[in-house]
């Protein structure tokens, strides 16, 4: 006999035999109890709950037969939220009164500042009980648990030591973890070259990773700087952060900073140009060469008296620092220029110098003189010309002539007795009035005024007399050895004699008397 019931619950149900056979018997039906089990299922019917707020979210159980009892269902909750810590305990059993055939369970979220690596769940499975059967295709049901809370930030920080002078100095870096987590947070780390290199072994290369357990704060990594004893500017190189996991990188790079501490060595100075002038003075160029990225300080002093100007800067890329300088404040003199190189940790070195001669003084102008004042063909191959000034000085000049072009140089130097000599040949230049005129330079390049000489206009001889015959006519009246005509040839001999006389003068011949 099968029979299979239509309503779940107990009740009372007539079941009607039939009998076959030789067997007889009294009765072809008996009544009989059947007492049927409820049939219970469960279901998210708000199947997120949020932590900020918070939000619920509701599980509802439910039966299928009679619900005239009340009727209390069992449950087992897992999930990767945490009861009593994720949310508010749910219990283990919820109880579907008399009357009402489901029963709500209400999943409260414990709203914290912890990040849980994302959302969680909570699971809530129906068990097994004597006073119901499970619908096996709503034995389960889940709520999500929406997490309001950041991934923890990890930074790290940097690192600054002296590299020594031998062995190694340890760099420490500290990773540091921001935010609560109720997970293990990783990162991986290693080191890079900036200026510093691990192929100049200034420091030995390090990689690993960082494991930060939920209450971690703080890690350390150790990366180790080379020690010697030659100097070298500040060097830098880094540690990086990379791949986080359950948490994200605020700051991934650690800079370490290798302080030199050994002093430079001196600097280079060159003072252009070496001889400083009036004309050159507020224009001197002072380059001082070093170390790169170092401080220069200093200044140019004058042995001729009080004052200095000051040298300052940072050496450039190229090596050398150039200043032009007004140097026009300084007494003349000797001139020195010195500086020292500083590095980032205060480290200096011995000055470099140089020095220059200031002179600012010109030479007065030359005397100069032509000799003979007179020139003509006989001398004009060798004419004396002096020029007297400063003892060691420079003579450059020149003769001309306003008769036309042309000129021939003059140049030396002032000898121990103070007067140059040039014995010149003239006899290029046209004839005219002759001009010499000089100008002393000293040896730091000072210019004197000109001084000049003017002599007399040259000339060549005057040209041949050109030869005729006279006419003497006589006077009939006067006869030639008369007195008056004694009178009148003695007048022509007076003018003839006079003119002769002065054309010898211009020519520099002496009279004759």
């Amino acid at each position: 006999m099968v029979y299979t019931p239509t309503v779940l619950g107990t009740s009372v149900h007539t079941i009607t035999a039939s009998y076959s056979g030789s067997t007889v018997h009294a009765a072809s039906s008996d009544t009989f109890d059947v007492t049927l089990k409820s049939q219970v299922s469960i279901a998210a019917t708000d199947a997120t709950a949020a932590e900020a707020g918070p939000g619920t979210g509701t599980f509802t159980l439910s039966r299928i037969g009679d619900n005239t009892v009340d009727l209390t269902v069992y449950f087992t909750v897992t999930g990767t939220g945490t009861s009593g810590t994720d949310y508010a305990s749910i219990g283990t059993s919820a109880t579907i009164l008399n009357g009402s055939s489901s029963q709500t369970v209400t999943v409260t979220p414990t709203d914290d500042a912890v990040y849980e690596g994302g959302d969680e769940t909570v699971i809530m499975t129906i068990s097994s009980d004597s006073n119901y059967v499970i619908d096996s295709g709503a034995s389960s049901a889940t709520v999500s648990i929406q997490d309001d809370d950041s991934a923890p930030t990890l930074s790290i920080s940097d690192a600054t030591a002296n590299e020594g002078n031998s062995g190694t100095t340890a760099f420490t870096f500290t990773v540091t973890k921001t935010g609560a987590t109720a997970l293990s947070a990783t990162v991986s780390y290693a080191t890079a070259d900036d200026t510093a290199t691990t192929g100049n072994s200034d420091y030995t290369g390090t990689s690993g990773s960082l494991t930060f357990l939920a209450g971690d704060g703080t890690k350390t990594i150790t990366a180790l700087v080379n020690g010697d004893t030659g100097f070298e500017v500040t060097e830098t190189f880094f540690v990086n952060l990379s791949g986080a996991g359950n948490a994200t990188i605020a700051d991934s790079q650690g800079l370490g900073t290798i302080t030199n501490d050994d002093s430079p060595p001196a600097p280079t100075v060159d003072v252009v140009p070496v001889y400083v002038t009036a004309a050159n003075q507020t224009s001197v160029d002072v380059s001082i060469t070093g170390a790169v990225g170092i401080t220069v300080s200093g200044s140019v002093t004058s042995s001729g008296g009080a004052g200095s100007a000051a040298l300052s800067g940072t050496i450039p890329g190229g090596g050398t620092l150039t200043l032009t300088l007004d140097l026009s404040t300084l007494p003349d003199g000797t001139l020195t220029a010195s500086a020292t190189l500083t590095d980032a940790a205060a480290n200096t070195s011995a000055p470099g110098s140089d020095t220059a001669t200031k002179d600012t003084v010109a030479p007065s102008a030359p005397t100069v003189n032509i000799v003979p004042t007179g020139i003509i063909v006989a001398n004009q191959t060798a004419v004396s010309i002096t020029v007297a000034g400063e003892v060691g000085t420079t003579v450059s000049g020149s003769v001309t002539s306003d008769g036309g072009a042309g000129s021939v140089s003059l140049s030396g130097t002032i000898p121990g007795g103070g007067t140059l000599n040039l014995a010149l040949d003239l006899s290029a230049l046209p004839d005219g009035t002759l001009t010499a005129s000089a100008t002393l330079a000293d040896s730091v390049g000072n210019t004197s005024p000109a001084g000049t000489d003017t002599p007399p206009p040259s000339h060549l001889p005057p040209s041949s007399p050109s030869r005729h015959r006279r006419t003497v006519r006589r006077s009939p009246i006067t006869p030639p050895s008369s007195p008056e005509s004694r009178a009148r040839r003695q007048v022509t001999r007076r003018r003839r004699a006079s003119r002769s006389t002065a054309e010898r003068r211009r020519q520099g011949a002496p009279s004759r008397r």
